[in-house]
């Protein structure tokens, strides 16, 4: 039907000339208004077929923005709430710097939230190592075991035991609030010092 031309119609124009058509054709010949009912009956069904298929897809596509906004969204929750585990550990990391009188970017601190063996068994545990070391290092300047509340420490660090456990005990309290679910470790030598007191 495009060789009659009708794609330069306005859609006013176009009604117009399909009533006149109708009514033309009823005139003609009363069967003719029949099959002519018949033909723009399924003709209707096709465009409201249609309608609902585009009124599906713009359904699809407005639930996959939806859900991709939504997936957005707790993206930069987790970000922001990591962000907040990050510089709470930080700053248990610059309090025991200047506990055990050494600079925050001259150590390192490691949490561990759960062990399932050895002396920290079924608590959480805060390590501070000198310079870089993680939890690996062969010996640590201070181990803080939370389900004993206990504190190991290097012997030139014997008298600030208590300091240390008062320390651990809010340090892990902190990090269980924080839902600190993984092994963390915060490296003062990484530390922005303008802002910190490295």
């Amino acid at each position: 039907m495009d060789e009659l031309g009708l794609g330069e119609l306005t859609d006013d124009q176009l009604l117009e000339l399909a009533i006149a058509v109708a009514r033309e054709a009823a005139r003609r010949n009363p069967a003719m208004q029949a099959a002519l009912a018949d033909d723009l009956e399924l003709e209707r069904q096709k465009i409201e077929a249609a309608v609902r298929g585009t009124q599906r897809a713009r359904a699809q596509a407005i639930d996959q923005a939806e859900r991709v906004a939504a997936r957005a969204v707790r993206e930069v929750e987790a970000l922001k709430m990591a962000s907040r585990r990050r510089q709470a550990l930080e700053r248990y990391l610059e309090q025991a710097g200047n506990i055990i009188g050494r600079p925050a970017r001259a150590i390192t601190l490691v949490y561990i939230p759960h062990r399932s063996a050895g002396r920290c068994a079924g608590g959480a545990e805060l390590i501070i190592n000198a310079g870089t070391a993680g939890e690996l290092a062969k010996w640590h300047l201070v181990d803080y075991a939370d389900a004993p509340q206990h504190v190991w420490t290097s012997p030139a660090l014997n008298t600030k035991h208590t300091q240390l456990i008062a320390w651990g005990r809010e340090a892990c309290a902190a990090a269980r609030s924080l839902n600190v679910d993984r092994t963390t470790t915060v490296i003062g030598a990484e530390l922005n010092c303008e802002q910190t007191t490295c």
